[in-house]
């Protein structure tokens, strides 16, 4: 992604990003557009990214494919993202109603460039000039999130949480001071307090945990929003939008970094399939990959043990895979196949919890004790991670949570 780093205004300049459940109903973007204004009078200059209202893009998704059954992607897009212009101009006329001046902006008139990749789109660069006038103007700038523009002037969608996106795009270009993402949780939690009752709130973790938090199933951020504010040093804040408080700070080391403890979080995934694929030689994982990769199937993890290859991807991807491993048995490159679906997959993030044998000795103590069979381990210096039946996920969360969240004896700080 090459976003273009504009020059920054020299205002303090928020950007706050509002998901569907935040503007679920009129009265909940009535209570944002409250909230907007105290935060405006206060003198904040404001950048606001909206999500379409709760359930909006699926119930469009859904009237794409009564009418279709292979709708083409730039009209998808283009449909999908309609949801996001109703909430930005409810809003706007909200504020307005506040005596609030308040500018509605899409993704094209926002100037957000993207490449062509319609459902699934990457931004490359923002031109900032309308946003910037009309912060000159003290003018709340109010943005359609998940949406841009290709060069040719077709609508592209950013993919899932792609709002996040937006507004750390945005944050950036603008150089604000902060982005912050409400939502309908109060931030980071030591693991998701539905599967975990004791899972506790986190006032602050670094970047670089977040990301592996995100990438291996944390759903409160979007991944790329995690990356890009990496990449362009976006402090990122995720706040409740029914309850206030400080919620959870986003940002590299500070100087309370030395006392955080070497374990974060739990993080887990469900709905995961394991396909073991029996192969007529190595020479052929290449192509095979390049077969999967081509039909766009996410991968989440690869292990390979002679001619032995197994692969982690969602369920939703089972039908597909079927059709490309039938294929690839007939045409001589895999002996056979299998698949094994209900799979989860439960994280432990921290720093350094593989080369501290501590935290995996513990780690396995934990799963021994709860006489669990699981289907596979595998670990970097960020995170240690089972793949497990989705029914045993909760009882196993709740264990390691307590071994390591809960219970003091154990070494969570480093030495």
């Amino acid at each position: 992604m090459n976003l273009s780093i504009l020059i920054g205004l020299t205002m303090s300049l928020l950007v706050q990003k509002f998901g569907g459940t935040s503007v679920g109903s009129l009265e909940r973007i009535q209570a944002i557009a409250r909230k907007i204004a105290i935060s405006y009078q206060t003198g904040e200059s404001l950048v606001i990214v909206v999500s379409a209202m709760s359930g909006e893009t699926d119930r469009l998704l859904r009237l794409a494919y009564q009418i279709s059954a292979n709708p083409q992607a730039r009209t998808l897009a283009s449909l999908i993202t309609q949801g996001e212009q109703t909430t930005i101009n409810a809003l706007a006329l909200c504020l307005h109603q506040l005596s609030i001046p308040a500018l509605s902006l899409t993704g094209t008139q926002a100037g957000i460039i993207t490449d062509a990749c319609y459902l699934n789109a990457r931004i490359d660069t923002i031109h900032s000039e309308t946003i910037k006038r009309a912060l000159a103007q003290k003018k709340v700038v109010i943005v359609a999130g998940f949406q841009g523009v290709t060069p040719t002037g077709d609508i592209t969608a950013l993919g899932r949480g792609g709002s996040d996106t937006t507004a750390v795009a945005l944050s950036a270009v603008l150089q604000a001071r902060e982005c912050q993402i409400y939502t309908d949780v109060a931030g980071i939690y030591s693991a998701d307090p539905r599967l975990v009752a004791k899972a506790y709130h986190l006032p602050q973790i670094a970047l670089p945990l977040m990301l592996e938090l995100a990438s291996l199933g944390a759903k409160v951020l979007q991944l790329r929003a995690v990356e890009l504010a990496g990449k362009y040093r976006v402090p990122l804040r995720v706040l409740s939008s029914f309850h206030e408080g400080v919620g959870t700070l986003i940002d590299y080391a500070t100087e309370s970094a030395l006392e955080s403890p070497v374990v974060v979080g739990l993080t887990h995934k469900t709905s995961l399939v394991q396909c073991h694929l029996s192969l007529i030689a190595p020479s052929h994982i290449a192509s095979l990959l390049q077969t999967f990769a081509s039909h766009a199937i996410c991968v989440e993890h690869v292990s390979q043990h002679g001619t032995c290859l197994t692969l982690y991807m969602a369920e939703s991807s089972l039908n597909l895979m079927t059709k490309l491993c039938d294929q690839a048995c007939q045409n001589g490159q895999l002996l056979a196949w299998h698949s094994v679906t209900g799979l989860a997959r439960l994280a432990l993030v921290g720093q350094g919890v593989r080369s501290q044998l501590t935290i995996m000795q513990q780690f396995f103590t934990v799963l021994e004790t709860q006489n669990l069979v699981w289907h596979d381990f595998y670990s970097s210096e960020l995170a240690l991670s089972i793949l497990l039946p989705e029914e045993l996920l909760a009882p196993t969360a709740q264990a390691l949570h307590q071994a390591f969240f809960e219970n003091q004896s154990i070494v969570t700080h480093p030495s």
